[in-house]
């Protein structure tokens, strides 16, 4: 038998409408089995060969300029590397300065990363052509001036704040003292000294609760036996109690507004003070008395100034030395240091807000006070109890305290003084790995002495678990952000981009706990003021180029919640940086979106948060129904999503908005790096 003739061979390429469709294509002939089974007809051709992409020329305008300040820089003598990154078109020169639209953004940010999934740690990584120009390996250095500079450090509480009157020194001085204190009722005294002991005095430890809570039962029942010191505390518990509820909270308990009972205490708390005779006074209980007053309003001017005085009296009556002069018990000198801690914490706080960086130097030689609880304290006492290895009622006030030992006694620190200006602490000239090694130190001491001995489901802890890993993961934070780096994070390497995005995203995770919490929010604010407005513009501006992962995923339920909590940002179109973070957000949700919507199958409807069209609403200027998004070709809103169209104007002839366009220039100090009031800010309450 003769045998049958050989197949032919499959062709080379694939057919026109297996191409066209994305899909295998087996390659037979004289039809593959896709069209065989479509009935259409098969057509091989080869594809044309791939052309490759000329640069385009750059814009002249563009080149005159970087030839003219080239020139300078000559002329001063000035060392400076060329520019070897792509030269790009002038739209997209407007784009780095904010004034291209979002989608713009989000579409040349498309064209360059290509996701690869996530690693074993849930990191989401990301990888780039070789083409890729270094402006685009970091997206922090695409974003507009007011972006890299933010005018802000933290977004306004959505909490009202207590309407407190102006307090300054003319009204400490002249405040007159009245015939009768207004106390409020027993059982009121109570209720506000239970509070007091719950939400405030864990992180000042400066009030000694068995012995203070005997007193306040025993004259609670005979107001005019009271004296004028133990009076003067009185006040000052009932000012920081009240201060340490929400608004709901106090008019619920007490019938009446906050601002009334707080500035009316406080303002019994002056009197009180003054009727002490504060300024000569020698008494250690009416300078606890001035310390809680002050801590009851910790950012303001008043504050800053007073803190002068206070620091003044303490080191008039010795707490500044580590023998005072005069005899004294145990526990008299045990709660001399707790006390003298506190006031060395209010002046490193006044003095960063002052722009005092360098530390003050009447620092002093006191130790640290001990791990010990109160009722291990007794005024009796003859000898020091036995110190705790592990955590006490002192837990959250030893780790503040810690950062000021560690600060006056590392060698390592020492080193970096000598070398380097205090203020460029952490700034660009700072080697990254002095900066590691100074965070590590730190994070080892917490680690051995307090952390690993902490349980998450006791308040005290919790919160001092939140507060130490949030100062060590934005310490972190700012030394890698690129503004401290040498280059300004033109080269900055996946790694660290990962590194970094993960901090920032960690830094506003722990923020939020840090603010949602049953102790006083005045006294924790200090704590979280800072860096928060930073991490939220680098997460969001990674989020433009990182479409998917459990970090991604993290990273937008943190966007959503700062959105729902601070509706102003929504809402205000006057203020240009709330317009520019708005920018910002839309360009990194387009991105989201395409992800969710493309390759998840989502529908648009179901995924959009109200704030995305709350936002898209104020930029078209209309009423955006939720139901009616008008869709690309591709399925997903293209630039219409945002109201731009493709030559920048609105749909219905309306103009773009003016805010869009509006620069200003930042104050210099927002850019300051991190300088020596950060490293000291375990010590501002």
């Amino acid at each position: 038998m003769s045998s049958a003739p050989p197949a032919p061979p499959p062709h080379k390429h694939s057919c026109l409408l297996c191409a066209r469709r994305k899909i295998k294509c087996d390659k037979q002939d004289p039809k593959c089995s896709n069209c065989t089974k479509s009935h259409a007809e098969c057509i091989y051709q080869a594809p044309p060969p791939p052309q490759r992409h000329r640069k385009r020329q750059a814009d002249e305008e563009l080149i005159a300029r970087l030839n003219h300040y080239e020139e300078l820089l000559r002329s001063h003598k000035i060392d400076f590397k060329p520019n070897n990154t792509v030269l790009t078109p002038k739209s997209v020169q407007e784009d780095h300065v904010g004034k291209a639209s979002p989608s713009f953004q989000s579409q040349r940010l498309d064209a360059i990363p290509q996701s690869t999934g996530n690693s074993r740690d849930g990191r989401d990584r990301l990888s780039y052509p070789d083409s890729a120009d270094v402006e685009l390996r970091s997206s922090w250095i695409s974003l507009s001036n007011e972006l890299r500079s933010p005018p802000m450090q933290r977004l306004p509480s959505k909490v009202d704040a207590t309407a407190q009157k102006p307090l300054g020194i003319e009204a400490f001085l002249l405040a007159t003292v009245p015939q009768e204190q207004r106390h409020p009722e027993p059982r009121h005294i109570f209720r506000l000294w239970q509070i007091f002991v719950e939400n405030v005095n864990p992180l000042l430890k400066i009030i000694h609760v068995p012995t203070f809570q005997q007193r306040i039962f025993e004259v609670s029942w005979n107001i005019p036996s009271i004296s004028k010191p133990t009076q003067a505390i009185m006040f000052a518990v009932y000012t920081l109690a009240i201060g340490s509820l929400s608004p709901a909270d106090c008019v619920k308990l007490f019938d009446q507004e906050k601002d009334v009972l707080f500035n009316q205490y406080r303002k019994s708390t002056i009197q009180s003070l003054i009727a002490a005779e504060l300024l000569s006074t020698k008494d250690v209980e009416v300078l606890q008395a001035f310390v809680l007053f002050l801590l009851s309003d910790p950012d303001s001017e008043s504050t800053a100034t007073l803190t002068a005085v206070v620091l003044r009296i303490a080191q008039k009556m010795g707490l500044d030395k580590e023998k005072p002069s005069q005899k004294l018990s145990f526990f008299e000198t045990e709660m001399r240091i707790r006390l003298w801690w506190q006031i060395r914490g209010l002046d490193a706080r006044s003095r960063h807000m002052l722009h005092l960086c360098m530390p003050s130097p009447d620092f002093g030689n006191v130790r640290l006070p001990l791990n010990v609880n109160d009722s291990e304290l007794h005024p009796n006492m003859a000898e020091a109890p036995s110190v705790h290895t592990g955590t006490t009622e002192m837990l959250y006030c030893l780790l503040k305290h810690e950062v000021g030992q560690w600060f006056r006694t590392s060698p390592l620190i020492s080193k970096v003084v000598k070398s380097h200006a205090p203020r460029d602490l952490f700034g660009a000239s700072q080697p990254l790995e002095v900066k590691d090694e100074a965070i590590g130190e730190l994070e080892r001491i917490y680690t051995e002495k307090y952390l690993r001995h902490c349980d998450p489901r006791i308040p005290l802890h919790f919160i001092s678990l939140s507060i130490s890993q949030l100062a060590l993961c934005r310490m972190r934070f700012i030394a890698h952000h690129p503004r401290n780096q040498p280059d300004g994070g033109a080269n900055m390497s996946q790694k660290e981009s990962d590194f970094l995005f993960e901090n920032g995203v960690k830094l506003l995770e722990l923020d939020h706990e840090c603010t949602n919490t049953q102790f006083s929010h005045s006294l924790l604010s200090h704590m979280t003021a800072k860096s928060q407005i930073d991490a939220m513009i680098y997460v969001l501006s990674e989020l433009r180029r990182r479409a998917f992962g459990d970090l991604v995923v993290t990273a937008w339920k943190v966007i959503n919640r700062l959105y729902e909590e601070h509706p102003h940002l929504t809402e205000d179109t006057t203020n240009t940086f709330y317009v520019e973070l708005g920018d910002l957000t839309l360009s990194a949700w387009e991105t989201r979106q395409r992800e969710l919507v493309q390759r998840q199958g989502a529908h648009i409807e179901e995924i959009t948060p109200q704030y995305i069209y709350s936002l898209m609403a104020t930029r078209k200027r209309e009423t955006v129904d939720n139901n009616t998004i008008p869709l690309g070709s591709d399925g997903f809103p293209g630039s219409t999503m945002l109201g731009i169209g493709g030559d920048g104007q609105l749909p219905g002839g309306w103009d773009p908005n003016p805010a869009f366009t509006t620069n200003f220039t930042m104050p210099s100090e927002f850019t300051d790096p991190l300088d020596w009031g950060y490293w000291n800010e375990f010590l501002q309450v």
